[in-house]
């Protein structure tokens, strides 16, 4: 499946970026549609991608980081790697610190591309996103129904709390607000670590991350409906990284 910013489910606040968002691409994947045994794992990663996958003890685990790299690289090879082999293209996750603010990164030929990429997987599914990076920045997520529990509450800012109330379904609130937030992060973070409460993101108003407005970065704000889950689509500007002194930048294929 392919989705792109140019439906009418924008978000109204949202710039139009006609020229960026001509290169963003998503795609998302039920697990049950792929195949991810090792015999799989073998055929689509590179070698430093088989030697994380086999390291994996959770099999959910592994099924979920085959299923993202599967349908990324598929998405990758419809485009422009279509001379490629699956296995030259390695995914990997950066941060100046670990656990901070990790971004795929494809490399091939130990050469990083550039490209702005984004994983999201639930237990039941995998979307990705693509874009250009010199351009764009992309976030993506995907909640499954039920996944939001109430021990997150307190993550909600008080504007987002009143918007739950007001809603039909507070639990399907809930869960589009999260999805929100978890794509606002991947978007628009600069290698800070992930802080819930500090992103506001209500429906039909200017996002905040961190105190700031984001609607002069965005361009754009999409969710929608997959598979039972509450997709979440952000597209911003790229914003340059946090300098983070007395520390090296991790790699890892994960």
């Amino acid at each position: 499946m392919n989705h792109s910013c140019k439906s009418t489910d924008i978000e109204p606040f949202a710039s139009g970026g006609d020229n960026a968002l001509n290169s963003v691409h998503t795609r998302y994947a039920a697990l049950r549609e792929l195949s991810l045994g090792e015999d799989a794992a073998r055929a689509w990663l590179s070698q430093p991608e088989l030697a994380a996958y086999l390291a994996m003890r959770s099999v959910s685990r592994q099924q979920t980081f085959l299923a993202g790299r599967i349908v990324l690289k598929r998405l990758l090879l419809g485009s422009r790697y279509g001379g490629r082999s699956a296995k030259e293209l390695l995914v990997e996750s950066r941060s100046v610190m670990r656990g901070h603010g990790e971004r795929p990164v494809l490399s091939i030929a130990r050469v990083e591309q550039p490209l702005s990429l984004s994983i999201a997987h639930s237990d039941l599914g995998v979307l990705v996103a693509i874009g250009d990076a010199t351009t764009t920045s992309v976030g993506v997520d995907v909640v499954a129904q039920g996944a939001i529990k109430q021990h997150v509450a307190w993550t909600f800012t008080a504007a987002e709390r009143e918007w739950i109330s007001a809603a039909r379904d507070a639990t399907s609130a809930s869960e589009e607000l999260w999805a929100r937030k978890e794509a606002f992060y991947k978007a628009c973070q600069r290698g800070e670590g992930f802080q819930p409460a500090a992103i506001e993101a209500v429906p039909g108003r200017p996002p905040r991350y961190s105190g700031n407005v984001l609607t002069a970065e965005l361009l754009c704000l999409q969710t929608w409906r997959v598979d039972g889950h509450v997709a979440a689509l952000v597209v911003a500007t790229p914003r340059p990284a946090v300098a983070q002194h007395n520390s090296q930048v991790k790699t890892r294929a994960a």
